[in-house]
């Protein structure tokens, strides 16, 4: 039978650290190979120049073919020494793990730098079926849920029947939503401990932010159907909370289930963008036009590769949604709930929306005209002085979810 690819192998323990060995042990490969590339492309434009000087192209003629040998055998020698040392790494690594001596059993990867790692490298930790790769699931306090209705009711036993679902964006995971609730912002309480105070359920999504913010859609929206089916109570009302990529997952998963007709696509009241790059990201766009630039000179194309080895996720930032092209709706499938009320919420650093910096720099990472796209949401919200992170958790961003889902106390102190 075949696995599928988004079905990675155990992420625990020693698979775990055999898998960090094995992405290392290919950036270790990578590298040397575009390093070996740069050194030849540019002794190739210095021994041109000599080619071209009487006398001297004479000699440089004879050194060049011996340079471009030694060259080679020394990057082809590393490499091959450091492929060695890796595989026998991670022999020695299974030895170990099949031992079962569990004094040596190593501690998981910390959740924020897994998830990091997910987002610069996701999509190729898929390819590969390394232990690395994430699999999205809901988590409660750093533990992924059983989507069966008995586990739902041991955990949620006064569950609601409003649900909000909080969606994190590139290289986070769940715990992002707890961020600036500590130090000299203990006074801010996280959205999903205030909403549960007005009778929502909340659960906590974490994906692999490396791969095409399509792919997360439709995923999501696999995950909600078993969401849908397995939660103890009658669905009345589902709310999807999104914070920058985030965002976009969660329009793409309501374009799925809109077109698969899923019963929970009728359920949604409410989806929130929390600086979501709806037109891209600056970042992403300088980096794109940065390796096409690169790619015109024979001597900068291997670090434009380099470059270029980022993930799908990140690249999909550069327009907002994901690359890759897919098949139109049928003309009569809304590429949204009908229902649903689509709400935007952008930020500027410091500055008031009427200065002119405003627009270029927005909240640090997204430019506000992409976080408000007037066009694609029903209402948006600005707010000043907040920077991209800031939204995860604030209490004028609060009050302003609270203040949409019609709830009376919006205790955001």
């Amino acid at each position: 039978m075949t696995t599928s690819p988004y079905r990675p192998v155990s992420q625990q323990g020693w698979h775990q650290l055999r898998g960090a060995v094995a992405l290392t042990g290919t950036g270790f490969q990578r590298v040397t190979h575009r390093v070996q590339q740069m050194h030849e492309r540019i002794a190739e434009v210095s021994f041109r120049n000599l080619s071209r000087a009487p006398l001297v192209n004479v000699g440089s003629a004879a050194v060049k073919p011996l340079h471009d040998g030694i060259t080679s055998g020394v990057y082809g020698a590393v490499r091959g020494i450091g492929g060695v040392a890796f595989r026998l790494l991670d022999g020695l690594l299974q030895r170990a793990e099949q031992s079962h001596l569990r004094q040596l059993r190593p501690a998981n990867m910390p959740a924020p730098l897994l998830s990091a790692v997910n987002g610069a490298f996701g999509d190729y930790l898929l390819r590969q079926r390394n232990p690395l790769a994430l699999r999205m699931g809901f988590y409660h306090h750093g533990k992924p849920l059983q989507m069966t209705q008995a586990a739902l009711h041991a955990l949620y036993p006064q569950a609601s029947g409003n649900v909000v679902v909080f969606i994190h964006g590139l290289c986070c995971d769940e715990s992002s939503w707890q961020f600036f609730s500590s130090g000299e912002h203990a006074g801010n309480h996280p959205y999903a401990e205030l909403l549960a105070q007005q009778g929502y359920t909340p659960f906590f999504l974490r994906y692999n932010t490396g791969i095409s913010i399509e792919q997360n859609g439709r995923l999501l929206a696999q995950m909600l159907n078993k969401l849908y089916a397995a939660y103890p109570q009658p669905l009345a009302r589902l709310v999807l909370i999104g914070h920058s990529m985030g965002g976009l997952v969660a329009r793409a998963a309501c374009s799925h289930g809109v077109a698969s007709a899923a019963a929970w696509s009728d359920r949604i009241s409410h989806v929130f963008c929390l600086g979501s790059p709806h037109l891209g990201a600056p970042l992403e766009k300088v980096a794109h036009l940065g390796t096409r630039l690169m790619q015109a000179f024979d001597v900068t194309q291997p670090l434009a590769e380099m470059i270029d080895d980022r993930s799908t996720g990140i690249k999909d930032l550069r327009h907002g949604k994901s690359a890759r092209k897919r098949p139109p709706l049928p003309a009569h499938v809304p590429m949204r709930p009908p229902q649903a009320h689509f709400h935007f919420i952008g930020s500027t650093m410091g500055l008031r929306r009427g200065n002119p910096l405003t627009k270029w720099l927005g909240d640090g990472l997204v430019r506000l005209d992409s976080a408000t796209a007037d066009h694609l949401a029903d209402d948006v919200s600005v707010l000043e002085g907040l920077n991209h992170m800031q939204l995860l958790n604030h209490p004028r961003v609060y009050a302003i979810l609270a203040q949409r889902l019609g709830l009376t106390e919006a205790t955001a102190q």
